[in-house]
């Protein structure tokens, strides 16, 4: 349900950013919003949870982005939605490509990047950002520094950003700004070129859990490394 939920809400903000990808929002812009909405959620309507949950709610959330928008719109060239990039980096074996869908991007008018990321559920922290254990936006800054969106290096990246659409009455969207304060291309591109090298030697194994004081939300390999097996027979010792 929640899977299905991010991907309705995903698709829909990426169809209405292509529809009105510049400029300001026309007057119709929240009906628009709506009409994009129900033709996305029309397959899953039959759906109790769909229709009588998060429908209201994607109705609430599709009032706070127009708001938003129409704060921040003036200072914008260009929103891309679902923009694909990618940047090259050396390892010991070889080039690798480093490869990131963006939900969305905005252009300032000065030419710096927005890079923006939806989140339904939780987001990560600007600490954990800064520590490098939530990568997703440091690549995508990379790509954009590195030209891999638009072939213009060397752009400022004036924000990065989570937005939160719970659609929860009293919280219905929030915006966590996450920009390390020292963040640069030297620092993103060093500590990816770290971890291209340690995955290169084949004498390193690939832990399921690196380090046990950071867990990941949802980690697909830790049944198959059998970690509660383990950490049930320590708590037994």
């Amino acid at each position: 349900d929640a899977a299905l939920r991010g991907t309705l809400f995903h698709n829909v903000l990426a169809d209405f950013t292509r529809t009105f990808p510049s400029g300001s929002l026309p007057d119709n812009a929240y009906a628009t919003l709506l009409a994009i909405g129900k033709a996305h959620f029309a397959d899953q309507w039959s759906t109790p949870a769909i229709r009588y949950f998060w429908w209201p709610r994607f109705e609430m959330v599709a009032g706070w982005i127009i708001e938003t928008e129409k704060q921040r719109r003036s200072d914008l060239a260009y929103i891309y939605a679902e923009q694909k990039g990618s940047t090259i980096l050396t390892g010991p074996a070889g080039p690798v490509e480093l490869s990131a869908r963006a939900d969305r991007l905005e252009k300032t008018k000065d030419g710096a990047w927005h890079i923006i990321d939806y989140k339904t559920g939780i987001a990560p922290s600007k600490r954990k950002v800064a520590a490098g254990r939530a990568t997703q936006l440091l690549i995508e800054a990379l790509i954009a520094w590195d030209g891999g969106y638009d072939d213009q290096l060397g752009c400022d990246i004036a924000k990065m950003q989570y937005w939160k659409l719970s659609g929860r009455k009293g919280k219905i969207g929030d915006i966590d700004d996450v920009l390390p304060d020292d963040i640069t291309p030297e620092n993103t591109r060093a500590m990816m070129q770290a971890l291209i090298t340690l995955y290169d030697n084949p004498d390193i194994a690939y832990p399921a859990e690196p380090n046990t004081k950071y867990k990941l939300t949802y980690n697909p390999y830790r049944h198959l490394a059998r970690i509660s097996e383990w950490q049930q027979e320590g708590h037994d010792e």
